[in-house]
């Protein structure tokens, strides 16, 4: 007989309390009830929960998950079912996942991203017209974030966050072309929401068009030498602890003495 989840959980709805208190922790169906917590909980939507008599509930007490999306959110919902219907070969002991290496790719672009593009608005607003200043706090929040970044994320996807990483390690063979293309589209997408995100923290036009204009051999040439060290970095380092603060000394120092300012990461 096929296990049915729903069956069963309709069958033994409204048993919490009798089953915690037979198999689990007598004393905290008994806490709750004090408290008049003791509700019998059958839907959760977004922040709230529903009773069995249809009464909601708004939840304070779920965490950053519930606070930020909301239980069912449906893109997170979608999201499971799609990775549940790719029949991926989950819990494989002796494997590096991708799915893993793509969320933190994803992540790590968008905050960076939403770090150099946010930092930027704050600098010039705080700078009065100095550039130089500006580009002092661009820089500063820019390498600190990357070198945090590169330490977290490092460990789970080897932290590219730029598509030039992600090819040079598939054409050294560290990396299959289907991962590294899953790579560069993830980060691509990561950024692009990184930059809506720093403009809706700083309160301006989600989507808008830069009106700085970068083109040009010295630009190109720029863009070419920040991106050879980055690589030339990036394949030297002999311990991985060291990558986190050589990486972003590099592209710190970049800054200055690029034209480009050192678009390359």
């Amino acid at each position: 007989m096929p296990f049915d989840l729903a069956e069963v959980l309709r069958a033994r709805q409204g048993e919490n309390f009798r089953l915690q208190a037979q198999y689990m922790n007598p004393q905290m169906g008994r806490v709750l009830k004090t408290i008049g917590f003791d509700r019998y909980y059958v839907r959760g939507e977004g922040c709230y929960l529903y009773d069995a008599e249809g009464r909601r509930y708004l939840d304070f007490l779920s965490g950053f998950g519930v606070f930020a999306l909301g239980r069912a959110h449906p893109a997170v919902t979608r999201a499971l079912h799609e990775a549940l219907d790719a029949d991926l070969p989950n819990l494989v002991q002796m494997d590096c996942a991708l799915l893993p290496g793509l969320l933190a790719e994803a992540l790590g672009s968008l905050l960076l991203t939403a770090t150099v593009i946010g930092s930027g608005i704050m600098g010039e607003r705080l700078a009065a017209g100095n550039l130089a200043v500006a580009l002092i706090a661009n820089t500063g929040a820019t390498v600190a974030v990357l070198a945090a970044l590169i330490a977290l994320f490092g460990p789970i996807s080897g932290a590219h966050f730029n598509p030039a990483v992600s090819l040079v390690q598939a054409l050294r063979g560290d990396l299959r072309w289907p991962e590294a293309a899953a790579y560069v589209l993830t980060q691509v997408a990561g950024c692009c929401a990184g930059a809506v995100l720093a403009h809706a923290m700083f309160d301006l036009p989600l989507l808008q068009a830069s009106l700085h204009a970068r083109t040009g051999f010295s630009q190109w040439l720029a863009e070419a030498v920040a991106t050879f060290g980055l690589i030339l970095i990036v394949l030297s380092i002999r311990d991985k602890g060291d990558a986190p603060w050589m990486i972003a000394a590099w592209i710190g120092a970049a800054y200055w003495f690029t034209s480009s300012t050192s678009f390359a990461n």
